[in-house]
C-alpha cells in the first residue's frame, strides 16, 4: 500500500508518467535503498504536515487517531514517527 501512494505522490510532483516512476520505485526498493517501513513513516509525517497546515482538524489527537487508522499501526507509532523528526 505504501510504495503505491508514494508512486503517486511522485508521478504528481515530477510529471513523469507512472511506468517511469514505477520503474524507479522498484529499482530503490531492490537494491535495498528504500523498505517499507521508511516509505510509510515519510508518507505519516507528510500527511501530519498536511493535516497541520490545513483546516481539517480539530484537535492533534484526532490526526494521530486518523493516521493510526490510515496506516494500520498504533497511535503511538504515529507519535513515535512525528515527534522523533521534529526534534531532528
Amino acid at each position: 500500500m505504501s510504495y503505491d501512494k508514494i508512486i503517486g505522490l511522485l508521478e504528481g510532483d515530477t510529471g513523469l508518467d507512472n511506468y517511469s516512476v514505477c520503474l524507479v520505485v522498484n529499482k530503490l526498493k531492490s537494491i535495498g535503498a528504500m523498505n517499507e517501513v521508511s516509505v510509510r513513516n515519510a508518507l505519516i509525517r507528510e500527511s501530519f504536515d498536511e493535516a497541520i497546515k490545513g483546516d481539517d482538524y480539530e484537535l492533534i489527537k484526532h490526526i494521530f487517531i486518523d493516521l493510526s487508522i490510515e496506516y494500520d499501526v498504533s497511535i503511538r507509532t504515529v507519535q513515535r514517527v512525528v515527534y522523533d523528526y521534529m526534534k531532528k
